[in-house]
């Protein structure tokens, strides 16, 4: 296969699972939970989006 073909459709796919994931977080509530210190005395979130939780550290400051 052509590797320029190749290469557009893997952009292609990324665009779309990112259009699908932005549609659904559109329609539907975010929720997410926050924790607080521990090991690490370090902030972050958990988000639990259809395909599976995500966790964001804030940063420091």
């Amino acid at each position: 296969m052509n590797p320029c073909l190749l290469q557009r459709l893997r952009r292609q796919s990324a665009k779309q699972n990112i259009q699908k994931t932005f549609w659904f977080a559109a329609v539907q509530p975010m929720k997410y939970e926050t924790f607080c210190g521990g090991v690490f005395e370090t902030n972050c979130y958990l988000f639990r989006p259809p395909n599976g939780p995500i966790l964001f550290d804030a940063p420091d400051g």
